[in-house]
């Protein structure tokens, strides 16, 4: 009987070893890598102008703003996002490629250059205004914070490139300004020779149609995360 144990015992696993080394276990090391970010080149500032801004917004954006374009002044993103959504309005964050506003430093993003490099971060963004200005036309807000409100930032973005763009063109009429939560609207510039595109009904159906359209589509909240705002606030508007 001793014998009979022994020989169990010690012959058959031996017959089970060739079966467990026919079929091994995988080892993490022969496991794929896991999948790495795809590089991206840089994209060139050069290629972000004012006439390419104007020939690249999104198809809902190739007209004139109609008296909905917003502006706003620093600091304001989240405020003037938030109420440009509650009343139809249009902001600068609406009207192109979500791609075009990627911040994030990471090697698959070819925006990164241009927006963690203050220089042409700047460069960027006055383009894109410039252009967004150019798309304004009859009445047009600006919303400043309550500190500011009585005396306006003119060195940003706003005084520096907005407003002249308007001014020098013939579309806006009138420029309102609005404090942060919307009131106190105050007409702040006039043209002395107004120039009315279309008649009184065409544009209340024009806002009535881009009202719904935003409400709709959700445009203003597209592209930027509100975990976001903070960072574009720090573009000199």
């Amino acid at each position: 009987m001793k014998s009979c144990n022994f020989l169990l015992t010690t012959f058959i696993p031996l017959l089970w070893a060739p079966a467990v080394l026919a079929h091994p276990v995988e080892v993490l090391d022969d496991l794929p890598p896991p999948p790495q970010r795809r590089y991206q080149a840089c994209e060139p500032i050069g290629t972000y102008t004012t006439d390419w801004f104007l020939s690249t917004p999104l198809p809902d954006y190739h007209g004139i703003f109609n008296n909905t374009a917003l502006f706003y002044t620093r600091g304001l993103t989240s405020r003037a996002i938030s109420h440009a959504t509650a009343h139809g309005l249009t902001t600068i964050w609406a009207v192109w490629p979500c791609y075009l506003y990627n911040h994030l430093n990471t090697t698959d993003n070819p925006m990164r250059c241009i927006h963690n490099d203050a220089t042409k971060r700047t460069m960027f963004y006055e383009n894109m205004s410039r252009a967004f200005a150019k798309k304004a036309n009859g009445s047009v807000v600006v919303m400043h914070g309550a500190d500011d409100y009585d005396k306006p930032p003119m060195d940003g973005i706003w005084g520096r490139v907005e407003l002249p763009t308007m001014k020098d063109g013939d579309g806006v009429s009138s420029v309102g300004k609005i404090k942060d939560d919307g009131s106190e609207h105050k007409v702040v510039w006039r043209r002395k020779s107004e120039k009315v595109d279309h008649i009184a009904e065409e544009v209340k159906q024009e806002r009535i149609e881009m009202k719904k359209r935003d409400v709709e589509l959700g445009a203003q909240m597209a592209c930027l995360r509100a975990s976001e705002y903070d960072w574009y606030d720090n573009i000199d508007w």
